[in-house]
């Protein structure tokens, strides 16, 4: 699910030439100190998630384009950040900076509109994953042990835990 938030190519655009985007992944953006400085660099509100996202949005904002030049080469060593968290404390934190994110670019009309989805999200796949039960013999354990994991996640998310909209957009 946190890969579906990357859309690379503004449009159809050949990936052979440099191309307009809304926003690179992450591991591969390069911004000149002097933008960098401009926008204010990383939002720190942002404790995991979305800050490359908030980031390019306020480069763009600030009248600069992003592109990707396909001739570049990354080399990514892969979510080490996230090797240390476990699953439930990962989509806690993606839960709350796609909340802060949505709160500040959008408004928290919109913000609460991401929660909602996201929560319903998190109620079907208990629903689908307990009706699944039955048929999984050895490998329940991990299965009830995702259900648990989304249960909390859910209870988290309802109790309002972690959402911060003091600092964010006033709507």
């Amino acid at each position: 699910w946190m890969w579906l938030r990357y859309r690379l190519w503004e449009d159809d655009t050949e990936t052979s030439i440099v191309s307009a985007v809304s926003q690179p992944a992450g591991a591969c953006l390069m911004v000149p100190r002097a933008v960098f400085e401009q926008v204010q660099g990383f939002d720190v509100r942002f404790e995991l998630f979305y800050e490359d996202v908030d980031l390019c949005k306020r480069i763009k904002a600030a009248g600069y384009r992003i592109v990707i030049d396909p001739e570049a080469r990354v080399v990514h060593r892969g979510s080490t950040s996230l090797q240390r968290e476990r699953p439930l404390r990962i989509k806690q934190l993606y839960y709350q900076s796609g909340s802060l994110f949505f709160a500040i670019h959008h408004g928290r009309r919109s913000a609460l509109g991401y929660r909602i989805i996201f929560v319903a999200n998190e109620l079907v796949k208990i629903a689908i994953r307990a009706a699944m039960l039955p048929f999984y013999g050895r490998s329940r354990r991990s299965l009830r042990q995702n259900i648990i994991d989304s249960l909390c996640f859910v209870r988290f998310a309802i109790s309002g835990q972690g959402v911060r909209f003091d600092e964010a957009s006033s709507e």
